[in-house]
């Protein structure tokens, strides 16, 4: 197990996904989870993969009307967290998987790998 450390992601929230911000190229795969890289080293020294403990900062925002509903810079500290254990939603692990120590990624998560009908809290809607 390695530590891996990711550059800031920024979070979006529609209806039907959870996304991050990003300005290259986007891929999709077969669950509707949509990953582009903003940035990426010249050089991949480690990527993150299931088991690996992750380290990333990211500003949580609605795509509806881009209000802030979570980020990690309140807490002045990134966000840590293991891989493949289910401490984080579906779509975020399956988008931190692969990202490369640096890197800086959008992720589009579709609801039914983000919150689903449950929401989040008072400022997540489902």
């Amino acid at each position: 197990m390695i530590g891996i450390l990711i550059s800031t992601l920024i979070l979006l929230l529609t209806p039907n996904c959870v996304c991050f911000l990003s300005e290259y190229g986007e891929l999709t795969n077969p669950d509707g989870l949509a990953t582009m890289t903003i940035h990426k080293p010249e050089i991949c020294i480690a990527q993150a993969q299931k088991h690996d403990i992750v380290s990333y900062h990211y500003i949580g925002r609605l795509a509806s009307d881009s209000s802030i509903f979570g980020r990690s810079f309140d807490y002045n500290t990134p966000y840590i967290t293991p891989l493949g254990e289910d401490k984080i939603i579906a779509g975020m692990e399956q988008g931190l998987i692969g990202t490369c120590l640096g890197e800086r990624r959008r992720i589009t998560i579709p609801s039914h790998l983000g919150y689903g009908k449950r929401g989040a809290g008072a400022k997540i809607p489902p």
